[in-house]
């Protein structure tokens, strides 16, 4: 099994206008082949979502995620004019394409607990009595992975879902969404917050606060940019979520992503 990996993450505040691209001639949308792209924007240009609206209206084409807090940009279906005139517009930064791309690591039962020898660490704070009724350790879990269900070993105090497998259609990701029809999310959240009640496994930190982001399909497969989506949707929060697990592989290379 492999460990989890941990990471905080800040928030980046976007103070900026919106700008409309150069002016083209809008085109039907149900006649034009279209092209699944993340355009990555100048942080310090025009704000995504008036942006990316602006390039639709003009274009055609469907919109997905917007990014407005760890990235600025948006995920769209574009046809090739749109795309075009984005290569050209000082605001991108870069097109890249979204592609399916990232798998769930593989994982077995938890040995990570004795590996990192959490069984010697002193006790985690807690913030009394959760809503499972049991002593909950202080702290909020993003767990971006196929969604987690609800479960009585678990305290998930949120759910979206940024899987893209459906577009959004509002640039955001989709609240009090995302069952987990794979399991692997599910189980990833046992591992790190399962209560410790003599049931089951413990977790590394038991009853912790876990907010479930769904970025994975039930396949276990996701677009790049539903990932990115919910990175971002977990930077929006950062003033509240303390740690980001993401439990995912892939051989793929994307600067946007990085």
């Amino acid at each position: 099994m492999r460990r989890p990996m941990l990471a905080t993450l800040a928030v980046l505040s976007m103070l900026v206008s919106a700008t409309p691209i150069a002016a083209a001639q809008t085109v039907p949308d149900q006649a034009v082949e279209r092209t699944r792209v993340i355009v990555e924007l100048d942080p310090a240009g025009p704000a995504s979502r008036a942006f990316s609206a602006d390039v639709v209206a003009r274009f055609g084409g469907r919109r997905s995620f917007v990014f407005e807090h760890a990235v600025s940009g948006f995920v769209a279906e574009l046809p090739n004019a749109a795309i075009q005139a984005l290569q050209r517009n000082p605001n991108v930064v870069r097109i890249t394409p979204d592609r399916v791309v990232v798998q769930l690591d593989e994982q077995d039962v938890p040995t990570g607990w004795d590996r990192i020898e959490a069984d010697l660490a002193p006790p985690a704070p807690t913030g009394g009595v959760c809503q499972q009724g049991e002593t909950c350790t202080d702290v909020d879990i993003a767990v971006l992975d196929t969604g987690v269900n609800a479960h009585p070993d678990l305290n998930v105090v949120q759910r979206t879902d940024c899987s893209g497998i459906i577009f959004p259609g509002t640039g955001s990701c989709i609240d009090d969404s995302g069952f987990d029809g794979n399991s692997h999310g599910t189980h990833v959240a046992g591992t790190a917050a399962a209560f410790d009640n003599d049931v089951g496994v413990v977790g590394i930190a038991p009853g912790a606060r876990i907010h479930s982001v769904k970025v994975l399909g039930d396949s276990g497969t996701g677009f790049l940019g539903g990932i990115i989506a919910g990175v971002d949707w977990v930077t929006g929060k950062a003033d509240v979520i303390d740690v980001v697990n993401m439990s995912l592989s892939g051989e793929f290379a994307d600067p946007t992503f990085d």
